[in-house]
């Protein structure tokens, strides 16, 4: 027995490598998946980023409720376009802190009813409202309600 039967060979056989032509099947292959992958890849990055920014302003919140109980005094909260400052009560000229905004979101001018918050000493707040803001993600809201309860919603 001189030569090997194709139990003996193996599953490819005597063959050392991919011919050309299987490689290009390959190479076509990948090049689908990744036109199809990449797209939808970066539209997540999008969506995690305008996440990520929305939960950045709301701990701004936060902060200015946290640092009104701290001080024992009011504290305001400013959103100008792309800035927000964080300032002592009636007195806008006393900044505590200055943050600016991710370029992922936008203010929506037309849906949102305030853009200026302010905490008392007691981190309760009278002014009350909705800050609407857009980006790749959709929609989401900050809602500042009865008397210290700060929320996100979605759309």
């Amino acid at each position: 027995m001189a030569g090997k039967s194709g139990l003996e060979k193996g599953f490819f056989g005597s063959q050392r490598g991919l011919t050309l032509m299987e490689l290009m099947i390959a190479l076509a292959v990948f090049a689908i998946l990744c036109g199809i992958g990449i797209p939808r890849f970066q539209e997540q990055v999008q969506r995690y980023r305008f996440q990520s920014a929305s939960l950045e302003l709301y701990t701004i919140f936060l902060f200015t409720k946290s640092e009104a109980v701290r001080q024992g005094r009011d504290v305001g909260l400013l959103i100008d376009g792309d800035t927000v400052r964080v300032f002592l009560g009636g007195n806008e000229d006393v900044v505590l802190r200055t943050f600016q905004l991710c370029r992922t979101i936008r203010i929506n001018e037309a849906g949102s009813n305030k853009k200026e918050f302010v905490f008392n000493r007691r981190g309760m707040t009278t002014s009350w409202g909705t800050l609407v803001f857009e980006g790749a993600g959709g929609t989401r809201k900050i809602v500042v309600s009865s008397p210290a309860n700060i929320r996100v919603e979605a759309g």
